[in-house]
């Protein structure tokens, strides 16, 4: 089956209606998000559960700002963090086929114009060690990158080349592949790397390649606008509706790393991806690249995403979260169950909304398994 066939398929199988939800399972989810939202004091939440490619519940529960009535919507965009590592990782997926760059290359090889300021230690680093975290790159990029806020997408590509550079010429950390170092910085550079080789900066390519042929109408980059949910975050014990026109985010430099948004239905067609990439039922990359793409390296993270074996999923689960500690988004991924899960929430309270969602994943799972079971 080719590319666009496919694309076309995944299209009709995977738009999201309500009337799809099966009754049951959507009491259910809704019952667990709203007992979740209020058990920990988050402002809004989202759920969806995509199973055997179809949308079997979608709930929302919450406001979209604090003290304010409106009410969160099921089509309201949100902010996914680091969910947007996954998402690079494809990218790079896409350019690997395309034989315009590949796992193993080093990064002089890649950003050649740069070998020459590279410190010695980054001589044996590979594509491959930056999407897996191994790289010896720092956590985070230092903070006069963090202050930097370039107003198009092709002047936050000339300032990643300016910061890189200066990166690049200290030394690594750690020697490639032996230490895993999770680092916005390396994924960042990845992203760097794929808007080098085809001369096109990193939103524009992702916009190009991933989101408009998966049919992702509602991605984009930075805090969603317009009539969408607004970030929160406790300032002085006060927890403060963030005004996106006021740039609540991080650095657009660190797009590649963690600034994607888009709806709880597009999200589930993305997680869907990689449930069908990982079952050899997709051509959107080469198989052998899927393959690589979810083997994980050290500490069950692969390239761009987690990949580990846990009883109560049934075996693998594919998953990442993201947070940019305003926001918070969690995608797993079931194969053996044929399931996606995503979680939303437009709270800062990431760690709390972490717990309750994977509590909330897993009962879900459990009541899933059960109601097949009694059919």
């Amino acid at each position: 089956m080719g590319r666009w066939c496919y694309l076309i398929i995944l299209s009709v199988l995977y738009t999201i209606s309500p009337s799809h939800a099966n009754d049951d399972i959507q009491r259910q989810l809704d019952a667990g998000l709203s007992g979740a939202r209020d058990a920990e004091g988050l402002v809004g939440a989202g759920a969806i559960i995509v199973r055997n490619g179809t949308v079997v519940a979608l709930s929302v529960d919450g406001v979209r700002r604090n003290g304010k009535p409106d009410l969160i919507e099921q089509n309201d965009k949100w902010h996914l963090g680091s969910v947007t590592k996954s998402m690079t990782g494809v990218l790079i997926g896409l350019l690997v086929d395309e034989g315009k760059v590949s796992f193993s290359q080093t990064l002089p090889q890649l950003l050649p114009d740069l070998a020459n300021e590279m410190d010695a230690g980054w001589q044996r680093v590979t594509l491959h060690h930056l999407m897996t975290h191994t790289a010896g790159m720092p956590g985070n990029f230092p903070l006069s990158a963090k202050l930097k806020w370039p107003e198009t997408h092709e002047e936050a590509r000339l300032e990643r080349r300016k910061v890189f550079a200066a990166m690049l010429a200290k030394a690594p950390a750690t020697p490639p592949g032996e230490k895993f170092q999770y680092s916005n910085a390396g994924i960042s550079l990845a992203g760097h790397i794929a808007e080098s080789v085809t001369d096109i900066p990193y939103e524009t390519l992702m916009l190009e390649k991933v989101f408009q042929p998966l049919g992702l109408e509602s991605a984009g980059f930075g805090a969603p606008d317009g009539d969408n949910p607004w970030s929160h975050a406790s300032r002085f014990f006060i927890k403060m509706a963030m005004n996106p026109a006021d740039g609540a985010d991080n650095t657009p430099l660190m797009s590649p790393a963690g600034r994607a948004h888009m709806s709880l239905q597009d999200l589930a067609i993305y997680g869907q991806l990689h449930l069908d990439g990982y079952q050899g039922r997709s051509d959107f990359l080469m198989q052998d690249t899927w393959d690589i793409l979810h083997t994980p390296v050290l500490d069950e993270y692969a390239h761009g995403i987690g990949i580990m074996e846990r009883k109560w999923a049934g075996g693998t689960l594919i998953w990442h979260n993201g947070t940019n500690t305003m926001w918070y988004a969690l995608l797993l991924v079931f194969p053996e169950a044929e399931t996606v899960m995503a979680f939303t929430s437009n709270d800062g309270k990431f760690r709390e909304a972490e717990q309750a969602y994977f509590n909330l994943a897993r009962d879900m799972m459990t009541y899933m398994q059960q109601h097949s079971e009694e059919e």
